[in-house]
Formats: structure tokens, C-alpha cells, sequence
């Protein structure tokens, strides 16, 4: 909320610039910069631009784009972001291999735009990185994948916990188990639940993601999912 009123507060005219309570959010965020859990930014500039985002100017107000997007540099800066984490989503209805390659094409936007803009970006892969970057003033980046079914069950790459490895290796560092729809292993919250909301295979991801150290993220995740992962993680300690 502070990072939004930061970003929106001078040009909206509502306020002065003067006024004590967008003082007092400017000085909150000095102290302690904002770290944001998701932004779609990856995804839109993919849909966007395709290829060709790598044309784009990112320091450019890209309200001013044909297609206008709700992310950009000075932005970021001017809201107080001091972490981001960078969604690589994929819908629900792509599964198996093409889902993978999807995620992959976005872990790649992320990670360009990064070594494109270092004066403004850099990777970070832990809490202290994290405090770190702040200090520079650059937007601490990670990257969390939406939707489980880029690791689904599927004939093509079955059950492959080594992809899950391989994007924290890239960067990631949440993985949201469902989007609006059940995966073969974890129920979402917007289909009829089954009798078993986290599937053996399931637990073995939660497991693995607790060890590798990548957040799990409950989000559109049905209540029994929910419980699941809380006595799977219980029994992990």
C-alpha cells in the first residue's frame, strides 16, 4: 500500500506534494523498500512484444505503448520496489512439455531484462541478496512460477521433480501448486474437491521444495490442499 501511494500520489493531484502523509510513506519506504510477491510483467511484455521486447525501452513510460502495460522502470523506482517477484505464469490449459518450454521463454524474459538494465536490476537468490540490492537502490529480482502443471504428471516427462531443480538453479524461488485447475497432485479451490487433495507424488514436491529452499505457494489452492502441505511440511521437521 505504501509503494502505491508513493507511485501515485504525486501525479494523481489528489494530494500536494507537500502533504505529511505521503512524507511519511516516502519515509517508510527509504527505510524498508517495498518487496512485491507477484508481478505479471514477463507475461505481458511477452504478449506484447513477443521476441521483439528486446526493442523496447523499459525506462520508458510505457503507459504511452500502444498496448499499455502497468509495469515499467521509472515506476518501479518511483513506488519504492525494492524486491520483485517476477510471475512466469502459464495457464492451466497448457500442460506437459509445451507448458515447460512456456515458463522457460518467460525465465528468459526475466533474465534479459535483468542483463539488460543493471543499473536498475539484479538477481538475487537469498535473503541476504535481497538486503543487499536494496542498499544499491536496484529491484532485487526473483522469479516465482504460477500454476503446478509446468512439473505436471504427464507421459512426456514424468513426475520430473529435476525440472523443479532446474528453475530454482534459473532463479525461482516460489512455485504456486495450482492455478484454476486441479494438476494430477494437488486440488485447486475452483474444481469439486477429490478424495485425496495431495497425491503421494505431491508430497515427494513439497518435500523436495522445502529442501532446496523455494516457497510454496497456496494460492487458488483448495482447503484440503492446504492442510495437506501444512502436515507434509510438519512431518518434514
Amino acid at each position: 500500500m505504501f509503494g502505491l501511494l508513493a507511485a501515485t500520489l504525486p501525479s494523481s493531484g489528489a494530494f500536494a506534494l507537500d502533504d505529511p502523509y505521503l512524507k511519511r510513506a516516502e519515509a517508510v519506504l527509504k527505510r524498508q523498500p517495498i518487496i512485491d510477491g507477484h508481478n505479471d510483467w514477463p507475461g505481458a511484455l511477452r504478449g506484447s512484444f513477443g521476441e521483439g521486447w528486446w526493442q523496447q525501452d523499459l525506462k520508458a513510460d510505457s503507459r504511452t505503448f500502444k498496448r499499455p502495460l502497468m509495469t515499467d522502470i521509472p515506476r518501479l523506482h518511483q513506488g519504492r520496489v525494492g524486491g520483485q517477484f517476477w510471475s512466469v505464469y502459464v495457464p492451466a490449459t497448457v500442460t506437459g512439455p509445451q507448458a515447460v518450454k512456456s515458463t522457460i521463454e518467460q525465465i528468459d524474459i526475466v533474465r534479459g531484462f535483468v542483463a539488460r538494465y543493471p543499473a536498475d536490476f539484479e538477481l538475487a537468490s537469498t535473503a541476504a541478496d535481497i538486503r543487499r540490492i536494496q542498499k544499491t537502490g536496484k529491484v532485487a529480482s526473483l522469479m516465482g512460477v504460477e500454476g503446478g502443471s509446468q512439473i505436471d504428471n504427464g507421459s512426456q516427462i514424468d513426475n520430473s521433480l529435476p525440472v523443479l531443480r532446474m528453475y530454482h538453479a534459473l532463479g525461482v524461488r516460489y512455485m504456486t501448486l495450482t492455478h484454476t485447475r486441479h494438476s494430477d497432485w494437488a486440488d485447486s479451490a475452483n474444481e469439486p474437491p477429490r478424495a485425496q487433495p495431495l497425491s503421494d507424488y505431491g508430497k515427494a514436491v513439497i518435500k523436495e521444495m522445502n529442501r532446496i529452499g523455494m516457497l510454496v505457494d497456496l494460492s487458488h489452492v483448495s482447503p484440503g490442499t492446504m492442510k495437506a502441505c501444512r502436515s507434509c511440511a510438519q512431518r518434514a521437521r
